[in-house]
């Protein structure tokens, strides 16, 4: 398969727990073109063993939204994959009877990362021409009674992001949505593809 037969997809948060999971299995598929978004220069650091070649992962700072950096690392990408979440440090371990105690560093609050952070790689893909946009949610944000939702607007950021990007989504004859019942690999129509 030629490089102009894959597609270009790009994974934002590459460098965390989620987003580089997401990153190996594309660039171990033989149907997409993975390109990474990293939130800092040392990030890049952590995604150095997998050899990546030079000008596929681009760097970012998506709480403060839109940006020079992230029109550019969209450029040529057909879909988008946001990993990016805001991460609750514990400041407080547990204790007999106390659960554990949760903060948010400065500039890493859910609003910032899950709301405007999202928005702008929302925005930015719509407007680089992107067909699919997947965000990648695993914190409990459609679950009222999920604890995390007792941290201020944990959840709620991420929930109006999902809100937004089916609202400004566009759909594709060439490039359809992936259903529950889609495969894990592409079909061989260009366009038509999932991850499993």
């Amino acid at each position: 398969m030629t490089a102009e037969d894959k597609l270009a997809v790009l994974i934002t948060g590459a460098a965390g727990g989620t987003g580089r999971l997401v990153f190996e299995k594309l660039l171990n598929h033989d149907f997409y073109e993975g390109n990474a978004l990293v939130h800092t220069k040392e990030s890049v650091k952590k995604l150095k063993d997998l050899e990546i070649p030079e000008g596929r992962i681009s760097v970012a700072d998506i709480s403060k939204g839109p940006s020079p950096e992230l029109d550019a690392a969209m450029k040529g990408i057909q879909a988008l994959i946001i990993c990016t979440s805001a991460m609750p440090k514990m400041v407080s371990p547990p204790k007999e009877g106390v659960p554990p105690q949760f903060a948010y560093e400065e500039g890493q609050y859910p609003e910032q990362v899950d709301w405007i952070g999202q928005k702008a790689q929302i925005d930015a893909a719509k407007k680089a021409g992107a067909n699919q946009v997947v965000i990648v949610s695993s914190m409990g944000g459609t679950d009222k009674n999920n604890r995390l939702n007792s941290l201020p607007t944990a959840t709620s950021w991420s929930t109006s992001a999902r809100q937004r990007s089916t609202s400004s989504s566009r759909t594709s004859p060439r490039t359809p949505f992936c259903t529950p019942a889609a495969s894990s690999t592409r079909r061989a129509e260009r366009g038509s593809w999932c991850l499993a």
